[in-house]
């Protein structure tokens, strides 16, 4: 009992103390982070290579999120990204009929999919004198389905404060065959089997978005 009364005022001048450091901001705790991609200010696009030329396509319909348990988007952030098949485009409507129609089959896949499996490994990180965010190079690993194919894989993210928001970009080399995709190689016109990705993300609060 006078050991407990003796500890009583130690205790007590603890959570002054911390109650105080709270107040000046030194113990505050980061919120977590919710951000949702916002499709009007982001970007997927993918260049294929042929014997004769390139074909320059876009994904429009880009949606998606990012989550921070700790409110630090380089330690624990989580990434969600889906893509409508049906509405990536190369500029020619017969060319994407029979893209979307007999290599991407989109009645039976209609979305490709992108999910991290774990933390970022962090980079080069770049913060403001006080303290805060402002870019970063991350390297995520996850998930990526293509035509009912999953394979795992690490991108490379540049993540940059912009605004309100973030924006994330980067680049990936897909395989087709590596996805079960049909050869789309018309006689002598041969596509390689490499895709080119790239991706502008703009990241933003769901709420900014309405």
């Amino acid at each position: 009992m006078r050991t407990a009364a003796l500890l009583r005022p130690a205790v007590r001048r603890a959570a002054i103390a911390a109650a105080v450091a709270r107040g000046a901001g030194l113990l505050s705790a980061a919120a977590p982070a919710d951000l949702a991609i916002d499709p009007a200010g982001s970007r997927v696009a993918f260049v294929l290579r042929t014997t004769w030329h390139e074909v320059h396509g876009t994904a429009p319909d880009v949606r998606g999120t990012v989550t921070s348990q700790s409110g630090d988007l380089t330690a624990d952030g989580r990434v969600l990204l889906e893509v409508v098949t049906a509405t990536m485009e190369t500029g020619n409507q017969r060319r994407d009929r029979a893209m979307r129609r007999d290599h991407l089959h989109v009645d039976r896949f209609p979305i490709i999919r992108f999910s991290s499996a774990a933390p970022p490994s962090p980079g080069r990180i770049e913060r403001d004198a006080a303290g805060s965010l402002r870019r970063a190079e991350l390297s995520l690993e996850g998930d990526l389905e293509i035509h009912g194919v999953v394979r795992r894989i690490r991108l490379p993210v540049t993540l940059e404060a912009e605004g309100n928001g973030w924006m994330a970009s980067g680049s990936a080399t897909v395989r087709l065959s590596e996805h079960g995709i049909p050869d789309p190689s018309i006689l002598l016109n041969k596509v390689r089997d490499e895709v080119q990705v790239s991706f502008r993300l703009r990241l933003t609060s769901p709420a900014a978005q309405r």
